[in-house]
């Protein structure tokens, strides 16, 4: 039932006068969000793949998003959104996109390990839970940009909006590598959106090394 999310993000428009810049932020599920000490942020390489997230919605409302990387013919315009909630690692639920209440999001070129959908029977898969709750803590109730690849009418099969996510304008403030990055999901190149499949490639592989995440919590396939 969408109501509960409406109701959510029209409350979270009524705090946008009031952003969050300093000190801790209090995420949904009741835990305390360390946003890291003021003056830690780079604007040019933007916040480390380590540590918490650097968060400040006042720095992405003040960003020119014509500097934000996007598909080489994207899609649709970016657009400044607020995070309503996470699905999972990948797709994520947003408000303010075309000026719907409730938009479904999913990151192009990643893919996060499945979580449980009960009633379904399916288990979670390995580092699925952990990937959603990252999403979830730090991403609800925060305003991010998006921008988008090539893929026509910007949707998967699904009719889920596909987008890249942006909290900075840093060059690692992009959502969908740092869940790489950490080792909370995997690239997912496909034809239409890969533009940044190098980009992406160099990121994994950075995790794998690093045993970051799934690489070291998982079983080898």
């Amino acid at each position: 039932m969408r109501f509960p999310y409406v109701l959510l993000a029209l409350s979270s428009v009524a705090l946008a006068a009031c952003p969050n810049t300093t000190g801790p932020i209090i995420a949904t599920d009741g835990g305390e969000v360390d946003i890291g000490p003021p003056g830690t942020y780079d604007p040019v390489q933007g916040m480390p793949f380590i540590g918490p997230l650097l968060l400040d919605d006042a720095r992405v409302m003040a960003l020119d998003p014509s500097t934000l990387r996007h598909g080489d013919s994207p899609c649709h315009a970016p657009a400044l959104v607020q995070v309503i909630r996470g699905v999972d690692g990948d797709t994520l639920h947003v408000a303010g996109l075309d000026g719907a209440a409730d938009t479904d999001i999913r990151l192009i070129g990643i893919n996060a390990p499945e979580t449980a959908h009960p009633p379904d029977p399916t288990p979670a898969e390995c580092y699925g839970p952990e990937a959603r709750d990252f999403v979830r803590m730090y991403l609800s109730g925060r305003w991010v940009w998006l921008t988008f690849g090539n893929t026509r009418a910007c949707a998967d099969p699904y009719g889920r909006t596909l987008a890249y996510m942006f909290l900075g304008g840093g060059d690692r403030d992009m959502v969908n590598r740092q869940l790489i990055q950490r080792g909370y999901a995997k690239k997912y190149i496909f034809s239409d959106d890969a533009t940044y499949e190098t980009l992406f490639t160099a990121d994994e592989a950075a995790a794998h090394a690093a045993n970051a995440g799934l690489w070291g919590f998982c079983p080898a396939p």
